[in-house]
């Protein structure tokens, strides 16, 4: 009796892993996401109604990019955390319809709808709390919401399956406080987490009762230490945009300082990029000049996280992108170096400013060595869709303690030239301009064009 029970298990599971399989086979190699790597993958969405989307992977050794429809996140906005676990919440604005997405498994789980609050809130972050079992039915989302004309804060909250949202006005936990915009919510140790641009932030402990959907929140608030800013170059005018991102166990903020006169030159990298980690214990921010194992990504809407070590790496550092540019800038925390890179410099019009996307490897055990799990099918190329060639890497530019104002990298069309690709790839080169933030020297290397002699 038992046996057969056990029989029918293994099947039912074959059979679910094989309708799967199935349903991702259905999909061709330009429809579906990319294939699973240790690193998010850079996303740049263009064409009209945000159709279409460029990936780009740091782990890719072949420095390509690929193309694709995805009609899950077309015209869509959506939400991922590393506490997310993969999934993706997704809002259609049109419909007002929200669902939740994994990108690997493909599977969808629809969530109530949001036409009640789509048309007079703003949707400031959201949260997915994923039980670590993966046991979706037992998953919450969290929406953070400010009113367009009131400036009513409001959290929302609903399990799969629910048939309708539940709210709670945050109001009475900010009256006193003047000018208070909350920024961000994060989920940590089991505990929510909303900041806010003051120093007074909010704790909501979770707490279910008998079932697992009767849950009450439990909130309080609690201050947080502030760490100076580091200080751009004398003289000059920056803004200042500030990130915050979940990592394994922590959460950190990253201060991103852009001088205004080359804010909106294409490859202009930070003046000053500072790394803050949130210390519980001091109940403070922390400036850190290390990240460990630690790499952080900061796009427009989503940040992610990963190993360093998972993506071979020998330290951690920050990738980031900037508002309205299509270069990848990677800061190393511990000698303020910058690298600057160009993945879509023939990014079709109109584009969007990037945004990260986890796509993470499944792994299971095997013969006590871990093991990762392709679910996409074949050898997880991504075939034909790999057809942009990325521009060279820049050489990094160490900012030092003088805080370089500003580097940027001209880059020359080799079709206008009239150099040959082959040509280009024999012959790199970087072309850098540099200028001091502050005192010292001016290096400037200006463009030069080339001409190959014969036989030589």
């Amino acid at each position: 009796m038992n046996s057969n029970f056990a029989s029918m298990g293994k099947k039912s599971s074959s059979s679910a892993s094989g309708s799967r399989r199935s349903l991702i086979a259905k999909r061709t190699a330009c429809n579906r996401p990319p294939v699973p790597k240790p690193a998010p993958w850079l996303v740049f969405q263009y064409g009209n109604d945000k159709k279409y989307h460029a990936f780009y992977n740091p782990c890719e050794p072949n420095n390509k990019t690929c193309t694709k429809f995805i009609r899950e996140l077309s015209g869509n906005i959506y939400w991922q955390k590393p506490c997310h676990q993969g999934w993706l919440v997704i809002l259609d604005l049109d419909q007002a319809d929200c669902f939740m997405w994994n990108p690997v498994s493909l599977k969808s789980v629809k969530l109530p709808n949001l036409l009640q609050w789509v048309m007079n809130y703003y949707f400031i972050d959201c949260v997915l709390n994923l039980p670590m079992s993966n046991n979706v039915s037992r998953s919450t989302v969290y929406f953070l919401l400010k009113h367009q004309l009131t400036s009513e804060i409001l959290l929302l909250y609903s399990q799969p399956g629910a048939k309708q949202w539940r709210s709670m006005c945050l109001d009475e936990y900010y009256e006193d406080l003047n000018n208070c915009s909350v920024r961000c919510l994060h989920y940590l140790k089991g505990k929510l987490y909303v900041f806010c641009r003051s120093l007074w932030q909010l704790e909501i402990e979770l707490k279910h009762g008998r079932h697992y959907n009767d849950q009450t929140l439990s909130i309080r608030r609690f201050q947080v230490k502030g760490c100076p800013v580091l200080q751009h170059a004398a003289g000059s005018t920056c803004s200042l945009k500030s990130y915050q991102v979940e990592s394994f166990d922590d959460i950190f903020q990253v201060n991103i300082s852009y001088s205004i006169k080359n804010l909106n030159k294409p490859g202009a990298p930070a003046t000053v990029v500072q790394v803050q980690r949130l210390d519980l214990s001091l109940m403070a921010w922390v400036e850190v000049k290390s990240l460990g194992d630690d790499v952080l990504f900061i796009g427009g809407e989503n940040n992610a996280s990963c190993s360093a070590a998972d993506m071979a790496l020998k330290r951690g550092c920050v990738f980031y992108t900037a508002p309205e540019d299509k270069s990848l800038n990677i800061f190393e925390p511990e000698d303020d170096g910058i690298t600057v890179i160009f993945p879509f410099s023939k990014l079709p019009t109109p584009w969007f400013s990037g945004d990260w996307i986890m796509i993470p490897t499944l792994t299971r055990r095997t013969g006590g060595r871990k093991r990762t799990e392709n679910l996409l099918g074949g050898d997880g190329k991504e075939g034909d869709c790999e057809i942009t060639q990325l521009a060279e890497k820049v050489n990094k530019t160490c900012l030092g303690d003088s805080y370089v104002e500003f580097t940027t990298v001209y880059s020359m069309d080799c079709q206008f030239l009239g150099v040959s690709e082959s040509f280009m790839k024999r012959f790199r080169y970087d072309i850098i301009l540099q200028c001091p933030g502050w005192g010292g020297l001016v290096y400037q290397i200006g463009p030069r064009l080339v001409f190959q002699i014969e036989n030589q």
